[in-house]
């Protein structure tokens, strides 16, 4: 038989010997937090739950429970680290304490069944005998919470990210337990001990323990990509550079997963959509691979050469820095943190879409100055909206990204060159579809036609060399509304025939039918007729131009500039409109304003648009 020194010892405990034992475990710096959810509702998340329920259904059929394995690899002392498994342990650790603070607050008479030494432990260190936790956390937060539980020191404790999780499973097991009746909880608790099983798998060193890891499955939530590529970084690097490391490669991916949170305003932030524009922007080059597909692409020889996973701490570099870049154009502002007028718009009109962030990521990487980035950023925001509008997805545009991202990336590239021959296409190919959703507005979402008529009003006043009005500002005097020229509601005597009537109704949400009015005068309109409305000035006195062009022949009053002015006016045909019979708005009126406005979405989307009506 082979006398082969053997990686890994394999053996079985009950939880009760396993708990008892004088050894103790410790979740290392670079495991995830405690995730596990707790919940009554059987439609959410509830691993703490269904555990106490399998639990307690085998129980009720006097059978032995097999609780899955652990992984861990020796630390000092008696101490073992856990590579898998800190979800169950950290949740019977917490359903230990739990029982041990009823039993320690009941007021009834029972024959108490002692729990106290599974929890911490008199250990010989070699120096002293002193008391040591079963379980101890290495996340800051986590660690603090768990400590207090130990420690019965529940009311120091601060519920936040990294100790919400543990907080809500010490509730859940409390009442669980509360529930049984503390009878039966004795007994609940007397079975964990004597007859719920466990494997426990002895690594030699940490590198054989992630091996061994990987092959095998995890009870509860699976592992998010982010998470396996953390795990990478220690298993890629040399076994002693890792134990020099591995503390200060978990605060730093502590640190990013914090940023992460403050950028998205988020207790759960997104880390693996943030690692896969990582990894478009700065390797990816002509496949964008699915999201389960990341972690293959990865460990690929080339690939994981490639990204550098073998130093760590410079790959966590590149990241930081890229996600300093991410957080700002999620914010809607410029490399350098100044206020970027495209992103702010995505921001505020189209918050849902984050897919153009690798194109931005990829451009920064040569450094460009900021008058070129507000250039891809323009370009990016047509993208943006002309996908909003046309009804096309992302997913059309991001089998691209990596061949965008790709030229981006080479020092000689040009931004003026990549629009060109990327970007502008792709508005092009949507150009009968943007001009048919432009024309009747009905699918289009409040947050899209609002962005759309701002971006008329915009066009117009570059143009005219008039200021801007912004929607940003706070107040309801300053809030902006879509206002209907004729209203939806209009009444029968809003045309001079039935068939204008007819006209009319069909014609009510077309965009020519549609302006911007700040909300007070949006209010003072409300369901007036359109005479009305002019005989009360609600548009001249508007400072929208594309509300006051429909009474006035003139912009800004007497220190306009009234040449260049009268050239736009000739341009797109504006003028005053003349209701006819001096009451009656009709749909040659829409026909019109709507021409002006396709006009100047020509403009804006930089290829032909035309009313398409059905």
């Amino acid at each position: 038989m082979s006398k082969r020194k053997t990686t890994y010892k394999v053996d079985a405990f009950l939880m009760g010997e396993l708990f008892k034992g004088h050894h103790n475990f410790r979740i290392p710096e670079f495991q995830r937090n405690y995730v596990w959810s707790s919940n009554d509702n059987p439609k959410r998340d509830r691993e703490v739950n269904l555990l106490l329920e399998d639990i307690l259904s085998a129980s009720g059929q006097n059978e032995n429970y097999y609780i899955g394995s652990i992984i861990t690899y020796p630390g000092t002392h008696y101490e073992h680290l856990l590579v898998d498994g800190q979800q169950r342990i950290t949740t019977l650790q917490i359903l230990f304490i739990a029982f041990r603070d009823i039993q320690n607050n009941s007021k009834d008479e029972f024959d108490k069944f002692d729990v106290s030494k599974m929890i911490k432990f008199k250990q010989d260190t070699g120096k002293e005998n002193k008391f040591i936790h079963k379980l101890k956390v290495s996340n800051s937060i986590g660690q603090n919470y768990f400590f207090n539980l130990v420690e019965e020191k529940s009311d120091l404790n601060t519920i936040e990210a990294g100790s919400r999780e543990m907080h809500d499973a010490y509730k859940a097991c409390h009442k669980f337990l509360s529930d049984l009746g503390i009878s039966q909880a004795i007994n609940f608790i007397k079975y964990i001990c004597s007859s719920v099983e466990i494997s426990w798998i002895e690594a030699s060193d940490i590198v054989s323990a992630f091996i061994v890891f990987e092959r095998m499955n995890d009870r509860g939530k699976d592992l998010t990509v982010s998470e396996k590529f953390k795990y990478l970084l220690f298993q890629n690097s040399e076994l002693e550079v890792l134990n020099q490391e591995n503390s200060l490669i978990n605060k730093e991916w502590e640190f990013m997963t914090t940023k992460l949170s403050e950028y998205e305003k988020s207790q759960k932030p997104k880390m693996d959509r943030f690692l896969s524009y990582f990894l478009a922007s700065r390797f990816y080059k002509d496949e964008y691979p699915t999201t389960r597909g990341m972690i293959n692409w990865i460990r690929t020889k080339n690939n994981t050469k490639l990204i550098g996973l073998n130093n760590p701490s410079n790959l966590l570099k590149l990241m930081q820095k890229d996600l300093a870049c991410y957080g700002n154009f999620l914010l809607g502002l410029n490399i350098d943190g100044s206020p970027n007028d495209n992103l702010q718009k995505i921001k505020k009109y189209a918050s849902d879409v984050r897919q153009h962030i690798p194109v931005l990521l990829a451009a920064t990487h040569n450094q460009p100055d900021l008058d070129e980035f507000n250039k891809l950023t323009e370009a990016i925001e047509r993208l943006t909206f002309a996908l909003k509008i046309s009804g096309a997805q992302w997913n059309k545009i991001e089998k691209n990204i990596p061949v965008w991202c790709s030229y981006l990336r080479k020092k000689e590239s040009n931004i003026d060159s990549f629009i060109k021959e990327f970007i502008q296409p792709e508005i092009d190919s949507m150009s009968l579809e943007l001009s048919v959703n432009l024309t009747d507005t009905t699918q289009m979402n409040q947050s899209s036609l609002k962005f759309i008529l701002e971006k008329i009003n915009e066009v117009l006043c570059i143009e005219s060399y008039e200021p801007v009005l912004k929607s940003t500002t706070e107040g309801r005097e300053n809030a902006v509304t879509i206002e209907h020229i004729l209203p939806q509601n209009f009444s029968s005597n809003s045309a001079e025939s039935k068939k204008e009537l007819a006209e009319l109704k069909k014609s009510i949400n077309r965009l020519g039918n549609l302006t911007l009015l700040e909300r007070v005068s949006n209010s003072s309109a409300g369901n007036l007729d359109v005479a009305e409305k002019f005989e009360r000035n609600i548009f001249a006195d508007s400072k929208f131009l594309i509300s006051r062009v429909l009474q006035v022949d003139n912009f800004s009053g007497e220190n306009a500039h009234k040449t260049k002015q009268k050239k736009v006016f000739n341009k797109y045909n504006i003028g005053p409109i003349e209701l006819l019979d001096g009451k009656y708005w009709n749909v040659d009126h829409i026909v019109k304003r709507e021409k002006m406005y396709f006009s100047l979405l020509s403009v804006y989307f930089k290829t032909e648009l035309k009313s398409i009506v059905s």
